[in-house]
This record gives C-alpha cells, structure tokens and sequence, in this order.
C-alpha cells in the first residue's frame, strides 16, 4: 500500500493534464496497474490506486440499501472517472469533474492524503485550512 504526504504546487495544462508528483508516481500505479479513479467533490477532486478505491467501493456494497445510501450511489457514480498515467506521469482530468470541483485550469495544490492525492484550487484551498476548525493544525 502506498502512501502520499506533503503539498505540492502544480499546473493542469491546456489539455487538462495533471502532472503527478515524481515520489508520488509508483503509488499511484501500484501493482502494475497505470490507472487511477478520479472522484469529484464539492471543492476537489480525489485521485485514488486503482485497487485501493475498488476496496472502498466493496465496503461502500457492505452497506443498507435503503433509499438514501441508493440515491447517494447514484450521485456518486456520476462524478467518477477512470484515467490512465500517461508515460510522463500525467493524469487527465475531465472537465465534467473539473466544473464539479470548482477547479480551473492552471495553478493548482496537490495534497498527500496519506491514502489518496487531492487537487485543490490554490484560494479555496487556503480558505478551507484558514476555517479548520477540528484542531488538526
């Protein structure tokens, strides 16, 4: 299992392309598997092994099917891609998932969320770690 720290600034390209940390590279394409799963937020986009979020989404199974945890799947299943590292280490990201996060291209901060690498746009990155509020730093 791979894991990713630090924060990196990086620049998404004219054609949507991310290019990834060197030290992060091997993490993310880990088990000889050049994909990754892409997943969009509210306010950033997630980049996941592509084994580790196929683990996630079997626990995600293990839960009720009522209605509510249906609908959020449904929501859900939208905002993610599968993409490939390309051999310069770029990913591409979508411009669905882009809108979706609010990112735009150019500048951009790539965090190591220990499992997972997450693309933030630089303002609302330092408006969220300025309102943290759970003691963490």
């Amino acid at each position: 299992m791979a894991y990713f720290f630090g924060e990196k600034e990086r620049q998404i390209d004219s054609n949507n392309r991310l290019p990834v940390p060197k030290e992060w590279r091997a993490g993310l394409t880990d088990r000889g598997q050049n994909d990754v799963m892409l997943l969009a937020r509210s306010n950033r986009i997630e980049v996941y092994p592509y084994h580790l979020f196929f683990i996630m989404l079997q626990d995600e199974r293990r839960l009720s099917l009522e209605k509510q945890v249906a609908d959020r799947k449904s929501r859900l299943g939208r905002l993610i891609e599968q993409k490939k590292v390309d051999a310069k280490g770029r990913v591409q990201l979508p411009p669905k998932l882009l809108k979706t996060a609010n990112i735009p291209t150019g500048n951009v901060i790539v965090v190591g969320a220990i499992d997972h690498i997450e693309i933030w746009d630089p303002s609302l990155y330092q408006e969220t770690e300025a309102a943290d509020t759970d003691g963490i730093l």
